[in-house]
């Protein structure tokens, strides 16, 4: 496999296009609102971590951990300061397709380059078309594993990629310190959902989830130990449980005769 000393320097620009995929194939932001209502507090009677919250947040862990396969639309919209520190949105469309225990495929578009990235167990790869380079390294055995591999090696990640592991009850409420039931409603997706509100030590979320499926439709997160408080929220739409998919996904034969370079840092200096 060859480094990024031995690339052309024609090809330095494609390099550092692969290197950006966290930009690209990110879950993010926030949706502008020109007013917000003022929303109270809950009564000091009312415990800040209810029983029924946490019971919706299991049933929704329990349905994404249990299924076999997922696929599933996540558009995403997240903030990002320019240079004059105004935040800008962002937006962007995955196309998740993902095979427990090891095999997970993210189709992205939108702002930004387009971008795949394909783990099939073995190696994880990110494309970007009509490169005549990819990123590869080889990867642990799981989609866990994978995630935190990925993250030490590269700085990917998906936001809200909690929901992907294989106990994302324990992910989400590990350090909580709130979480309770806002309402029911229909405004997102048409779908009848439960609107909880969790929050820990670095993130404050609220959560759409079916009330009879069970699946997340929408989350939004806002970070709030990270610079200017950046939000980041997900639409969830197409779901499909525990259908077939197409072993294709997962192949990273056409890679073949592709320049492979390793996964890095996009800060990372080249050697």
């Amino acid at each position: 496999m060859q480094t990024l000393s031995e690339i052309p320097k024609k090809l330095l620009c494609q390099v550092s296009a692969i290197l950006a995929l966290s930009a690209t194939l990110g879950f993010g932001s926030a949706i502008a609102q020109t007013s917000a209502p003022l929303l109270n507090a809950p009564p000091k009677q009312i415990p800040a971590i209810e029983k029924g919250a946490l019971d919706i947040i299991k049933q929704m862990s329990t349905t994404l951990a249990s299924a076999k396969t997922l696929q599933f639309q996540a558009r995403v919209q997240s903030d990002a300061p320019s240079i004059d520190g105004i935040p800008v949105i962002y937006t962007s469309n995955s196309d998740f397709a993902i095979q427990r225990p090891n095999k997970m495929t993210v189709i992205t578009t939108g702002q930004g380059l387009p971008s795949e990235l394909i783990y099939d167990g073995k190696s994880i790869v990110a494309i970007t078309p009509n490169t005549e380079i990819v990123a590869f390294s080889k990867a642990p055995g799981n989609i866990d594993d994978m995630a935190e591999y990925i993250f030490k090696k590269a700085g990917l990640y998906f936001p809200g990629g909690m929901i992907l592991l294989s106990d994302p009850y324990t992910s989400l409420t590990g350090d909580m310190r709130a979480a309770f039931i806002v309402e029911k409603t229909k405004l997102v997706g048409g779908v009848e959902t439960d609107v909880i509100v969790l929050a820990g030590s670095g993130m404050e979320g609220q959560f759409w989830i079916g009330s009879k499926d069970k699946l997340p439709y929408m989350i939004s997160m806002i970070y709030t130990k990270e610079p200017n408080r950046p939000r980041v929220t997900i639409q969830f739409s197409d779901w499909k449980v525990n259908a077939t998919i197409d072993s294709q996904r997962f192949n990273t034969a056409k890679i073949a005769n592709s320049i492979k370079v390793d996964f890095a840092h996009r800060d990372a200096p080249l050697k």
